[in-house]
C-alpha cells in the first residue's frame, strides 16, 4: 500500500501558519507556528467520477460551520493541494483561483459526539441530527458539489483547540459514480467555514 503523506496547517490566532511541506517558496503564508497533525495520519482512497482521490496535503476541522438549528456541526475538509486555513475563512473560497482543479472532501455532521454519523438519505440532502451529509468539488470557476448518497463518517474524537488537539475519525462514503475511504486526523482552523 502506497504511504500518503500529508500537510496540515492549522490556525492559531489568526488563522494563518506556514506550508511545512517540501515545495518551493511561494508555497509558504508565513512563518507563524502551526499545529500540524502527524505526517501520514489522513488518508483517502477511491475515485469519484473516474477522477482519483489518493493525495491529501491539508485537512481541517473548521470552526464557523453554517448556522444548524439542529445544534452544533462538526465539519471537516480534506484536500489534495496544499491549502493555508486562512484561503478558506470567505464566502466562495472553493471557487478561488489558489485552489482551482484540486479535489475537495466535505463530510458535514450534525452533532460533536464521537459516533458514527451515517449519511442522509432524505431527498433534501438535509441531514436531521445524528446524521452527515458528505460532497465532493472540484475547485474552480463554477464549482458544484457531488452529493454522497451512501456511507457514513465516523468521529471518533474531538479534541480542544485552545489545547492544539485534533478531531479524528474514519470514513466510507460512496456516490452514484464512485466511493471514498479513509481516516482523518483534523486541525482546528478557527476562522474557516463553509464555501
Amino acid at each position: 500500500m502506497q504511504a500518503f503523506r500529508i500537510i496540515t496547517i492549522a490556525t492559531l490566532a489568526a488563522c494563518s501558519g506556514s506550508n511545512t511541506g517540501a515545495g518551493d517558496a511561494s508555497n509558504t503564508i508565513d512563518s507563524s507556528p502551526t499545529v500540524d497533525a502527524p505526517a501520514g495520519s489522513t488518508t483517502i482512497t477511491g475515485s469519484v467520477g473516474g477522477k482519483g482521490f489518493s493525495t491529501v496535503m491539508s485537512t481541517y476541522w473548521i470552526g464557523m460551520p453554517d448556522a444548524d438549528p439542529l445544534g452544533p456541526d462538526t465539519v471537516i475538509y480534506i484536500f489534495d493541494k496544499t491549502v493555508a486555513c486562512n484561503q478558506i475563512t470567505t464566502a466562495g473560497w472553493d471557487t478561488a483561483a489558489g485552489l482551482s482543479g484540486g479535489q475537495i472532501l466535505e463530510m458535514k455532521m450534525v452533532g460533536t459526539s464521537p459516533r458514527a454519523y451515517p449519511n442522509t438519505t432524505a431527498a433534501s440532502h438535509i441531514p436531521a441530527k445524528n446524521e452527515s451529509l458528505s460532497s465532493y468539488t472540484i475547485a474552480g470557476a463554477g464549482a458544484a458539489d457531488m452529493i454522497a448518497s451512501g456511507g457514513s463518517v465516523t468521529l471518533s474524537t474531538l479534541g480542544t483547540p485552545a489545547a492544539g488537539q485534533f478531531a479524528t475519525g474514519t470514513f466510507h462514503i460512496t456516490f452514484s459514480n464512485g466511493s471514498l475511504d479513509g481516516t482523518f486526523t483534523a486541525p482546528y482552523c478557527a476562522a474557516g467555514r463553509e464555501p
